[in-house]
């Protein structure tokens, strides 16, 4: 399928941070996004880049944005799930909207996982959409070679948002924990 857009631009390796710092900055309407991965662990992210992004995705929602974080929920104890967990969780203290996506594999395998894995990483910004292999971490950012498109316009960006919904209602709704009382031991 294809449609007009227009404006693309590609973000590669170094790029991506940038563009998607000013789309995060300039949301009006919506900031919708997956990940694969979002680690924003201290001890790995040493330049502050994700926990940036992060904290700019919770002032679009308290801008009144409507914001919605899409993340994978892989098999537990394993390092990604931990890392989005942390994400969700801080996101969802600060009002973001989150889901950690857990669709079942319709095939069963011997050893499979029981979940189908989000690996689609898609930013969706009012009438732009980026769309490419960048996880939100540091050697997405600054060591890898990683590659995103930029686009612009009603059509991709809607086609992009579709992709989302139906990603999105695989999604579980995640609430942080409440904060524990006063004095509560």
């Amino acid at each position: 399928l294809l449609v007009r857009a227009d404006h693309v631009a590609i973000a590669a390796d170094r790029d991506y941070l940038p563009a998607l710092r000013a789309a995060i900055a300039g949301a009006r309407e919506r900031l919708w996004c997956t990940q694969f991965v979002v680690d924003g662990r201290p001890a790995v992210d040493v330049a502050g880049d994700v926990r940036y992004l992060c904290h700019a995705v919770a002032e679009a929602a308290s801008r009144g944005v409507d914001v919605r974080v899409l993340l994978d929920d892989l098999v537990p104890d394993t390092s990604p799930r931990e890392m989005n967990w942390a994400a969700l969780e801080f996101l969802a203290s600060r009002g973001v909207v989150v889901r950690a996506h857990r669709e079942p594999f319709v095939r069963k395998r011997l050893l499979a996982a029981r979940y189908r894995t989000l690996h689609a990483k898609l930013v969706v910004v009012d009438d732009l959409a980026i769309v490419g292999n960048h996880n939100w971490t540091p050697g997405a950012f600054a060591d890898n070679h990683e590659l995103s498109l930029v686009v612009r316009g009603a059509g991709p960006t809607e086609l992009v948002a579709r992709r989302f919904e139906a990603l999105w209602a695989h999604g579980v709704p995640h609430r942080a924990p409440r904060p524990p009382l006063w004095g509560a031991r």
